[in-house]
């Protein structure tokens, strides 16, 4: 029985998904964590800092292209 490349390709995959399920609660593979006071504000600015994006009335993100 032939077994083409794309099937191999995604056994491999599955199979790689499964040791990573496998060994999730081992503490080989460590969790990533964030801890936070509260809400982190950002502002999305050109190079210089001079011009920011804002929100349209309709909650729409707009981009300064300039």
């Amino acid at each position: 029985m032939h077994i083409d490349n794309y099937t191999k390709f995604i056994m491999t995959v599955i199979a790689g998904a499964l040791v990573v399920i496998a060994l999730k609660g081992t503490g080989i593979i460590p969790t990533a964590t964030a801890q936070s006071s509260g809400v982190q504000k950002i502002a999305i600015c050109n190079e210089q800092g001079s011009t920011c994006t804002t929100f349209t009335r309709g909650g729409w993100l707009r981009v300064w292209n300039n």
